[in-house]
């Protein structure tokens, strides 16, 4: 199983932009802690807002690992993440290949990146993934999840292991579909569908592990557990 290929108008920018919190959600104190700049919450910042890449100054190979676990479709994949250089800028251009790939899936270049876009292509390809399995529209998940970023999802720091080290990050913390008591029944386990985004700007492009979680479906069985996380990186030269 790969990353999808994004269909059905489901442009980039589109999970790329995060939703400021209504007027009423911020009145009733709904709105999680934010930053300085508080027109997005915090979450929505780390995760869109951030130059994740330009930290980096050389062209660079990352490869990150890709597992599912506890379905019918698992699968232990590889992702790499090639950047490059563009002319009097510190953005990057970013391609991607994977370990297994069928025809019409890969995942499209991105031109002038400054934060990670694996981020958004690992949450566009979970709404397309999550519409196929309900039989709902992608623009239901779509739009729950740039809600939960901005009105309910919990940050907290923390400290992980890079490359044998201990770095300072962040993890992201959301239930997009739990507060949905209309659709429950529809979405079925899926409505406890859990996402964690760990970050650190001491890695790399910023991500150590994006994961999500859906509980078991009855007693004997087991969580579905997703994660995408950083295995190396190291710099190429300019034909790499």
């Amino acid at each position: 199983m790969i990353f999808k290929r994004l269909t059905h108008g489901l442009a980039l920018a589109l999970l790329l932009t995060p939703v400021a919190a209504p007027a009423a959600d911020q009145a009733a104190g709904a709105k999680p802690a934010t930053t300085q700049d508080d027109e997005f919450s915090e979450a929505n910042q780390l995760l869109f807002l951030q130059d994740h890449l330009t930290q980096i100054a050389y062209p660079a190979r990352y490869v990150y690992a890709r597992v599912k676990s506890g379905s019918a479709d698992d699968f232990d994949d590889r992702i790499t993440m090639t950047t490059h250089n563009l002319p009097d800028s510190d953005a990057k251009h970013v391609a991607f290949s994977q370990t297994q790939t069928e025809p019409g899936q890969q995942i499209d270049d991105v031109e002038n990146a400054r934060g990670n876009p694996l981020i958004m292509v690992f949450l566009q390809s979970d709404v397309l993934e999550l519409a196929e399995a309900t039989g709902g529209h992608w623009r239901y998940f779509q739009k729950q999840m740039k809600l939960a970023l901005e009105n309910t999802a919990q940050v907290e720091p923390v400290t992980v292991t890079f490359q044998g080290k201990p770095v300072d990050g962040r993890r992201i913390s959301v239930k997009p579909y739990a507060d949905d008591p209309q659709r429950r029944q529809a979405l079925g386990r899926y409505v406890g569908k859990t996402y964690e985004f760990i970050l650190s700007d001491q890695v790399p492009g910023n991500i150590v592990e994006l994961r999500t979680s859906v509980p078991a479906e009855g007693n004997a069985g087991e969580p579905q557990i997703e994660r995408l996380t950083l295995q190396s990186i190291e710099e190429i030269d300019i034909q790499g």
